[in-house]
């Protein structure tokens, strides 16, 4: 029986050291990508990361369910000593998806706060004049999307485009920045999400707990956006209600 345990003790070992080389290779990699090829670029690599970490989630299930099993049954392991090596494997599993959300939300945002920094360098380096007569017109702090601005002088309306680094702001920035400030309140909500499959039930309690942590984290996500998206703060509520619907 030692033996057999030694072997799936060994074999989880390996899985969680091929984890930790794949998330660290790939986080330099998306890294050096976002700074050279850009976010999609990143975005697709990062897909291939994830596909490998659910490929190594997926072993150890496939592993344990035709090898591991039949082989800690034949070494006469079984009832509550035979589940509780199951969940071991069922354990890292969880903890290696677990690791990779919390990962991506760290990387994504770590991009998001350099490319919100140069859309702001290359904000206050711009000149935006009017169209009509030349006047400096003067912006609304964190502006990253197209707007209409009146000339003081002349009264022409002029649109204002921002550049392409500023638009990422909007589209990028805000939702990874916005997941990122908010991952207290992710862990917080996985968390609850772990005690109902632990405890396999629907009790009131349980129930209550993920409604309130889902809250909490909707909360912090889009107050957190709003502020890169200042058009979005009136919706900050409807935005939640939708979400908890």
């Amino acid at each position: 029986m030692d033996e057999v345990i030694r072997r799936w003790s060994a074999f989880l070992e390996k899985i969680e050291r091929a984890y930790d080389g794949l998330l660290a290779e790939g986080c330099v990699g998306c890294l050096a990508l976002a700074g050279t090829r850009g976010t999609a670029a990143m975005s697709n690599a990062w897909h291939g990361v994830r596909a490998e970490v659910f490929a190594l989630s997926d072993k150890i299930e496939r592993a344990w369910r035709e090898q591991v099993e039949a082989s800690f049954t034949a070494a006469g392991v079984e009832g509550e000593a035979l589940q509780r090596e199951e969940e071991r494997g069922r354990a890292l599993g969880q903890r290696l998806l677990h690791g990779l959300e919390r990962r991506e939300i760290e990387l994504f945002g770590e991009v998001a706060e350099h490319l919100l920094a140069d859309a702001r360098d290359e904000a206050r380096e711009r000149v935006f004049s009017c169209t009509q007569c030349g006047a400096r017109l003067q912006l609304p702090p964190s502006i990253f999307s197209s707007i209409h601005v009146c000339c003081e002088y002349c009264r022409a309306v002029t649109t204002f485009e921002p550049g392409t680094r500023a638009r990422l702001v909007e589209h990028f920035c805000a939702h990874h920045l916005g997941q990122r400030a908010a991952l207290e309140q992710w862990e917080a909500l996985e968390a609850a999400h772990r005690l109902r499959r632990q405890t396999r039930g629907e009790s009131s309690e349980v129930l209550q707990q993920i409604a309130s942590a889902k809250r909490a984290y909707w909360q912090a996500y889009f107050s957190a956006r709003a502020e890169l998206v200042p058009a979005s703060k009136e919706r900050i509520e409807l935005e939640v209600s939708a979400r908890l619907r």
